[in-house]
C-alpha cells in the first residue's frame, strides 16, 4: 500500500520556514529576556557602595588623625591605615586590619563568605574573598603613605564565579570580550567610587531597564571608542 509522505523539497521549505521563523522571533526574545549579568553587576555596585560608605564613616574603622602642633589633618579616608583595634574581627589571628591590608581585610569581615585569603598568593596587598551569592572579589590596596588624596582601592569582581567556563572569565573588550563577568571598580580616597570598564559604564547609565542588553552593548562600544 503506498505511503504518502514529505518529499526531500517540502521538507527543505519546512526547514526553511522555522528558520525564517525562528530569526524574527529570537530577537524579540532576547530583549524581553532580563540580562542576568547586568543585574549581579548592579548587585556588586550596590555592595561595594554602601560598604565602602558603611567602612569609611565609621569612627572605629577609619579616623582623621590630626598634627598636635598645627592641628593640621596627617591622615584621612583610606590613607588612615592604623588597626581598628576595638574591631573585634580584625583581632582574629592573621587577620590583623592594617595597612595596605585594612581596607580589604574589613570588606571581607563584613560580607556573606565562603572562603577569603589574604594576603593573595603572588601578592603584598591583596585580599580575595568568595561570597555566598556566587561572586569573587579581589580587592587591591594603593596607599599613599605621603599623600593621602593619592591613595585607592582596586576591586575586581567576577559576578559570576561559579561558571568554569574560562572562555567568559573576561573584561569587556567589544572585540574579544563581548560578554564578560570580569568588572572592575576603582575607589578613591575619600570612598568615591567609579566603573572603570566601558559595559560596567552602560549599566550605571542605564540602571533601572534589565531588558537593555543590546541598547547597553551599543554605549559600551561607544565608551570603549571614546576611551571615556
Amino acid at each position: 500500500m503506498y505511503k504518502k509522505g514529505f518529499t526531500l523539497q517540502e521538507l527543505l521549505v519546512s526547514m526553511a520556514i522555522v528558520g525564517i521563523i525562528a530569526g524574527v522571533i529570537a530577537p524579540a526574545i532576547n530583549a524581553i529576556m532580563p540580562d542576568k549579568r547586568k543585574a549581579m553587576y548592579l548587585k556588586a555596585y550596590n555592595t561595594l557602595t554602601n560598604l565602602t560608605d558603611e567602612i569609611l564613616s565609621d569612627p572605629l574603622l577609619y579616623w582623621t588623625t590630626y598634627n598636635d602642633t598645627t592641628g593640621a589633618a596627617t591622615c584621612s579616608g583610606l590613607n588612615c591605615t592604623s588597626q581598628p583595634t576595638n574591631y573585634e574581627p580584625c583581632n582574629e589571628p592573621d587577620w590583623q586590619c592594617t595597612g595596605v591590608h585594612k581596607f580589604g581585610r574589613i570588606f571581607a569581615t563584613k560580607v556573606n563568605y565562603v572562603e577569603r585569603t589574604s594576603p593573595m598568593p603572588s601578592s603584598v596587598n591583596g585580599t580575595n574573598v568568595k561570597t555566598i551569592d556566587g561572586m569573587d572579589w579581589t580587592i587591591y590596596s594603593y596607599v599613599s603613605a605621603t599623600n593621602g588624596d593619592n591613595s585607592y582601592i582596586m576591586v575586581i569582581v567576577d559576578v559570576n564565579s561559579n561558571n568554569k567556563n574560562e572562555k567568559n572569565k573576561c573584561a569587556y573588550t567589544s572585540t574579544s570580550c563581548p560578554n564578560p563577568d570580569m568588572f572592575e571598580f576603582k575607589i578613591d580616597n575619600e570612598g568615591g567610587i567609579s566603573a572603570e570598564d566601558p559595559l560596567g559604564k552602560a549599566f550605571l547609565k542605564n540602571p533601572t531597564d534589565m531588558n537593555s542588553i543590546r541598547a547597553d552593548k551599543d554605549v559600551a562600544k561607544s565608551i570603549e571608542k571614546s576611551g571615556s
